[in-house]
This record gives structure tokens, C-alpha cells and sequence, in this order.
């Protein structure tokens, strides 16, 4: 049941989708990792066209519990670090999930990657690409670790060049909040090609049903709708809001919606009412959020603590 709650792809109110969301199949174009070198953070990059919202779900080879990791947009496409693999591992699995504003979703196959103690032990398979120092969120199934056995914590912010299938940008920073407890536990996001933090801030203007009720995952009946402003001009993008669980790390529900750019000191009205990649299994709880604005080539944090409480149920 948690490993089919943790691959879910829902959009609310779900039905006949509008015409002007019915495009092309999305497709996900990525080289896969086959083997990494033990207690670096191997590094995921993809293509994915015109998708939202993608993630890397790894495993060990003897479990069935999948773990995610949130991909961050970079100019080229999505990138993202998992937790460093030990030697004593030997190997894991994973797969690379995506989804478009028309709650479509598209998976990659699943690979299995060798973990060895130097790069020379992966031979013709070639090493994949890493970062020796990453931090990474990492969502857990509901009632498992922070992390698998055979994973390592997170360490400090990449220090060099990666080594890149699509010539990634080094500019991209992956920041994390990666904890063994809630009180450890902190809120982290890729932040692309952005130097310095601007002040910017988000008000809930509405949302339905109101915080503190309960929601049905059978029905998904999911608004949120904010007043963003930010201190520059952003270009047209998306607005993803992610609702956190309470008591654990990682991400429970992600609602995600479109925005026509935002101007300096000009608050713009945003409704967001499309849920993508519910990640929990119910019945959850969240008690917080945090709101992430894109433009072109960049995302921003626009809060890492809004008060969105709510139950969800089956």
C-alpha cells in the first residue's frame, strides 16, 4: 500500500481533462546511472519536456520501500543529489517520475546502479556522475527512517563541478534539510542562478476547505489560493506549494499552478487548485508549507513556513 501511495499521480477534480491541456505524451529522456562510486552523492539529470514537477524514487535491493527526491529545474532540465550510498551496500534501484500541468505522468525504467570503492571497480560501465558534498531531502515512507540502511546523511552544500551527461550548469546549488527527527529537520530547495536571496513574501488569502479540515484523497477537493510579492521582476512561470507532514521529513502533497510573471512590488493573486504527486499513504497529517515561485531559468523560495494544517484520509 505505501509503495502504490508513493508513486500516486492525481490532479483534483479529476475528469475529462480541458482541451488546451491535451498535448503531447510527456516524455522523460535520461541517461541512467549504472554504477557510483560509495559515500559520494550520485547525481540524476533529466529532460523532461513540458513537465511541473519531477522525482527520483531509490530503494534498496532487498526492500520494496521507495524513497523520494524532489528535482529542481535547472536551465537545461532537472537535477537533483540522493544520500551518499555506502560500499556495504552494493547496489540499489531507482527510477526518474515526472508530471505535467495536465496531472500526466511519465516514468523512466528502473535501474539498478552498483555501489563500488573507487571509480577504476566500475570498469566498462563507466562512473556516474557525483558531488562529493550535497544536502538532500529525502521523503520517507510513513513510520520508516529518515533514510534506508546502507545511506549515509546528508553533508554541505557542493563544493565543485559536477560531472554532467547534459552539461549541467555548476551554478546550481542544491541545498537540503536532511534530519534524523523532526526538531533536525529542515526545509531545503534548489535555488538556480540566483546569488543572492531577495525579500519576498506570500499571504494565504483562502483556501478550500478551510485549514484544519479534513481532506479525501478520493475526491482530492484541494484550493489554495495566495497574494505573492516579490521585490523584483520574475518572468512567467509556476507556483508550487508543498504540504509537509507532521512529525517527519520529506513532502506529503504538492499543488501546483501556472502564473503570468510577477512584477517588483506588485502583488499577484494566485489560485492554486491542480494536486500533483501525493506522496504519503493515508490517512497523514500536514501541518505547514512551503511556496516555491518559478520563472524563466530560476526558482525561488518564497516561504518555508506557512500554516496549512490538514488531515488527509483514504
Amino acid at each position: 500500500m505505501g509503495q502504490a501511495w508513493g508513486r500516486i499521480v492525481l490532479a483534483a477534480g479529476a475528469g475529462v481533462l480541458p482541451a488546451a491541456l491535451a498535448g503531447a505524451p510527456l516524455v522523460i529522456e535520461h541517461q541512467p546511472l549504472r554504477c557510483v562510486v560509495a559515500h559520494t552523492h550520485p547525481w540524476i539529470q533529466a529532460r523532461a519536456g513540458d513537465a511541473v514537477a519531477v522525482h527520483a524514487r531509490f530503494r534498496r535491493l532487498d526492500s520494496r520501500e521507495w524513497y523520494t527526491v524532489r528535482l529542481t529545474e535547472d536551465e537545461d532540465g532537472w537535477v537533483g543529489a540522493l544520500p551518499r550510498p555506502r560500499a556495504s551496500l552494493g547496489a540499489f534501484a531507482y527510477y526518474v517520475e515526472a508530471a505535467d500541468e495536465a496531472a500526466a505522468t511519465a516514468r523512466t525504467a528502473e535501474h539498478e546502479v552498483r555501489v563500488v570503492g573507487e571509480e577504476s571497480a566500475c570498469g566498462a560501465e563507466g562512473v556516474g556522475p557525483s558531488v562529493p558534498e550535497a544536502e538532500v531531502i529525502a521523503a520517507a515512507p510513513r513510520g520508516k527512517p529518515p533514510l534506508p540502511k546502507g545511506f549515509d546523511e546528508a553533508g554541505q552544500e557542493p563544493a565543485g563541478e559536477k560531472v554532467g551527461v547534459f552539461g549541467f550548469s555548476p551554478r546550481t546549488s542544491v541545498l537540503v534539510g536532511l534530519g534524523v527527527s523532526a526538531a533536525a529537520f529542515g526545509v531545503g530547495l534548489a535555488v538556480a542562478n540566483q546569488e543572492t536571496p531577495s525579500p519576498n513574501s506570500v499571504e494565504l488569502i483562502s483556501s478550500s476547505p478551510p485549514p484544519g479540515s479534513t481532506v479525501s484523497l478520493s475526491s482530492l477537493a484541494l484550493s489554495v489560493r495566495l497574494r505573492l510579492s516579490s521585490s523584483r521582476d520574475i518572468g512567467p512561470g509556476s507556483v508550487a506549494v508543498t504540504l509537509r507532514p507532521t512529525g517527519s521529513p520529506g513532502n506529503c502533497v504538492d499543488l501546483w499552478s501556472a502564473h503570468p510573471g510577477l512584477t517588483a512590488d506588485r502583488p499577484l493573486e494566485v489560485l492554486l487548485e491542480r494536486v500533483l504527486f501525493v506522496q504519503c499513504e493515508p490517512p497523514f497529517a500536514t501541518q505547514e508549507a512551503w511556496v516555491e515561485v518559478r520563472g524563466p531559468g530560476e526558482n525561488v523560495v518564497f516561504s518555508d513556513s506557512l500554516p496549512l494544517p490538514y488531515s488527509f484520509v483514504p
